[in-house]
């Protein structure tokens, strides 16, 4: 399924997460790193975790919304689990965000905050192979495929145990929510015409979700707090268009090259 995909920069995310379930089943949560660290500073990592854990469920709650839509239009098995899967690791994600913000807080975990209403994006098409493409192209294919760059540099830039596990375990299975829609663009379900007028789309698509991600959490300060996994905003701008230019337009690329094949 994901053998086409092979010679885009994902390349280098899928093989940097290669790490056992056991190496990452128990988070280091004694970790002394932010003991003495200044109260304000604990205060915005425990907010940054917590929008992390917002933004977490709403993308579950998406996912779960996407769930029967891909089911209607005979989505491939194995898309199909991804997808399902995804909803399981959002929610996962959200409480272990959760659980990040109570390490900085020293209290206990706070449930995950309350989100509004979820609407999936309308695109206007009648024919439903078409819209559920639409969607996936820019929910999975470029949000999620920015998400893993973004967390492979939050990353590079952690030297606490904690966060590097953190966002190790994130990175690990947020690349699987990119990889779904790259396999459903690429498979039968999606005829070659279909995916030919997506690609065409995808310019609008890229602007559509570059200004969701340009912003890093208002409240860091703009150098950032890299040893806790924060990259300041420079990098982080920097990061989201190597996003957009080694990984989502390579990757749209590729699905061209497998529906003619």
């Amino acid at each position: 399924m994901s053998t086409w995909f092979g010679d885009a920069r994902a390349t280098v995310l899928l093989h940097s997460v290669t790490t056992s379930v056991d190496a990452l089943s128990g988070l280091p949560f004694d970790d002394a790193s932010a003991d003495g660290m200044d109260g304000d500073v604990r205060a915005l990592l425990a907010e940054y975790w917590t929008q992390r854990a917002r933004s977490e469920r709403r993308v579950g709650r998406a996912f779960e919304l996407m769930v029967p839509r891909l089911e209607a239009v005979s989505a491939a098995p194995e898309v199909l689990t991804l997808l399902r899967s995804a909803v399981d690791e959002e929610r996962r994600h959200a409480g272990l965000c959760m659980q990040m913000a109570a390490y900085y807080t020293g209290t206990h975990p706070a449930p995950v905050p309350a989100i509004a209403d979820v609407v999936l994006p309308s695109f206007g098409y009648d024919d439903p192979v078409m819209e559920n493409a639409v969607l996936v192209a820019g929910m999975c294919c470029i949000n999620e495929s920015i998400a893993c760059v973004w967390l492979e540099a939050c990353l590079n830039v952690a030297s606490t145990p904690l966060t590097i596990a953190a966002n190790r375990l994130h990175l690990r299975e947020e690349v699987r929510h990119a990889q779904l829609g790259w396999a459903h663009l690429a498979s039968s379900a999606v005829p070659p015409t279909v995916a030919r007028a997506v690609d065409e789309l995808v310019p609008a698509l890229i602007e559509a979700n570059r200004p969701l991600w340009q912003e890093p959490h208002p409240t860091l300060p703009l150098e950032g707090i890299p040893e806790h996994g924060c990259p300041g905003r420079a990098a982080h701008h920097e990061v989201i268009e190597m996003a957009l230019r080694e990984v989502v337009l390579p990757g749209f690329a590729q699905v061209q090259r497998a529906q003619r094949n």
